[in-house]
């Protein structure tokens, strides 16, 4: 699980991988004469390579005046978490729109209602490759807006665990 601090951009994700089966897998082509790259379509995202990432998060609020930036690196299979993720926004009753790609950027919004408060989430994914993604969102929670922009990138493979007790890098 990501830090508290990097969690939006794991349920962003997840947002986008809402719509039902089939995750990871790649759509089918458009058809002859379709002109996709000009007109959103139903998909899936990709699946994400695991390793070590680096999140580099910046978070503007409608509360605060400078963008707080923060960055963590973890080893993580990102395909996993947001399974996982997935899982937990739907046992908390989210609904979200259908996925629709256009050329290499994801879109979805949907609402999440907690005990008084509902949420409102639009949410844009440009998935580079499978090593690296840009994660685009906006919440709103009445007057109360945040956006979030995630750059996240795979710099390889897990470091080895160190010697001895707690292991490697988390």
């Amino acid at each position: 699980m990501l830090p508290r601090h990097c969690s939006a951009g794991v349920l962003g994700l997840v947002a986008l991988l809402c719509m039902g089966p089939g995750f990871g897998a790649n759509p089918p082509p458009p058809p002859a004469g379709a002109q996709a790259a000009t007109r959103a379509a139903p998909a899936q995202l990709p699946a994400f390579h695991p390793g070590w990432w680096e999140y580099r998060r910046t978070l503007q609020t409608s509360q605060r005046g400078a963008p707080q930036v923060t960055v963590i690196k973890r080893c993580v299979d990102p395909t996993s978490e947001i399974k996982q993720k997935m899982g937990q926004l739907k046992q908390k009753g989210c609904v979200f729109s259908g996925l629709t790609k256009d050329a290499d950027r994801y879109k979805t919004s949907g609402t999440c209602q907690g005990t008084g408060v509902k949420v409102s989430i639009q949410q844009t994914l440009t998935a580079s490759n499978a090593d690296s993604y840009k994660d685009e969102s906006q919440t709103r929670r009445g007057d109360f807006t945040n956006r979030s922009t995630i750059q996240a990138r795979r710099l390889g493979e897990c470091p080895a665990p160190a010697p001895g007790p707690g292991g490697g890098p988390k």
